[in-house]
């Protein structure tokens, strides 16, 4: 149950169309202003929740999520945490921000702050409890550079896809770093597809990702990635707004998946 925090996975989706509405690809894409809640469910039976904020304008931007473990999972895997992100600048990659998280899972405490300059550069990267730098080799700060905190993440992919879509490509790439691990996430954008999503169905734009690991991978770690490391599948809205409202994985002990649930 431990290993399920931080993975989705899929669902199936039955009608993939050759048409369906139109998406104004060359339409500006509008501030990412958003508060939702999310689901968390494992082969269709609840284990997590998360509230969701985002703020964006002309100057830069500000994102919380806040996740708890819901139904058996709070009895046997009880997890808690609180992350926020505050930007000056709207280019994520090179904003200056502070990104911090602190999270809880079996009463096990755990912070993770990381502090980036205008222009991209890790200042500083605090962990806590300290990783030991022989079991988990750090990143150094050149390879940190131009990187990507997991909240500011996701506005870096938003913006991605809607040039994507602008620009007739299907592929990008970004880097992701958590605080003790830095992986690239190439993307494949897959198009526009049908999901019934609440019992009515919605036209989606689909991208899937994966982990690539750069630096700060346990050896652990390394040899479980190379025996196979399952998709990550993202369907955002077909609109200006590019939200997120599905996530999903396949994994060997079943499928997970994160959905908007509702906006408030």
């Amino acid at each position: 149950m431990k290993h399920i925090w931080g993975k989705f996975l899929r669902f199936t989706t039955v009608a993939l169309l050759a048409a369906g509405p139109a998406f104004a690809a060359d339409a500006p894409l509008a501030p990412f202003n958003l508060k939702a809640q999310y689901g968390f469910y494992w082969n269709g039976l609840p284990f997590g929740e998360m509230e969701f904020s985002s703020e964006q304008n002309a100057h830069g931007y500000k994102m919380t999520a806040v996740i708890r473990s819901t139904g058996l999972a709070a009895l046997f895997a009880p997890h808690e945490s609180r992350t926020t992100v505050e930007a000056t600048g709207t280019v994520p990659e090179t904003a200056k921000r502070i990104y911090e998280t602190n999270y809880k899972t079996r009463d096990e405490p755990r912070r993770v702050k990381l502090t980036y300059a205008s222009g991209g550069a890790a200042t500083e990267v605090i962990v806590e409890p300290p990783e030991d730098p022989k079991y988990r080799p750090p990143p150094t700060h050149a390879q940190l550079a131009g990187t990507l905190d997991p909240l500011s993440f996701v506005l870096a992919v938003r913006r991605h896809v809607h040039d994507a879509q602008a620009k007739d490509e299907t592929h990008f790439t970004l880097r992701l770093f958590e605080g003790r691990r830095l992986m690239e996430t190439p993307f494949e954008v897959q198009g526009g597809q049908w999901l019934r999503l609440h019992g009515e169905k919605t036209w989606v734009i689909h991208c899937v990702t994966r982990r690539v690991p750069v630096a700060g991978y346990t050896a652990k770690e390394l040899k479980s990635l190379a025996a196979g490391d399952p998709s990550l599948h993202i369907l955002f809205s077909a609109d200006d707004q590019l939200v997120p409202v599905k996530l999903y994985v396949d994994t060997s002990y079943g499928r997970i998946y994160a959905v908007r649930e509702m906006a408030y």
